[in-house]
């Protein structure tokens, strides 16, 4: 009795909506998840402007990392439902 509560329990949760990173569970277009391009441009800049002063030589090219981590936190931040991200604002 105790693992069929389990297991009902596990396919509940996984009946949730769908993933952000795929649209086969969109029941509108309006639903599907993708980027607004201009809140991404947006937080990316914001992201970059808070940065300390960097170093003037360096021996390592960390600034990469930084840029790298500033722009997948913008991109991951941005995804919105279609249906509220204005047209000029969708990423292709």
């Amino acid at each position: 009795m105790k693992y069929i509560i389990i297991l009902m329990a596990l396919t509940l949760t996984a009946c949730g909506e769908h993933s952000s990173e795929t649209t086969a569970y969109a029941s509108d277009v309006g639903d599907v998840i993708i980027n607004d391009m201009c809140l991404q441009r947006e937080l990316f800049n914001e992201c970059m402007k808070n940065l300390p002063a960097g170093p003037v030589a360096t021996k390592y090219n960390d600034w990469d990392e930084v840029v790298k981590e500033c722009r997948y936190t913008s991109h991951y931040l941005s995804k919105r439902r279609r249906g509220v991200v204005k047209p000029e604002c969708e990423g292709h």
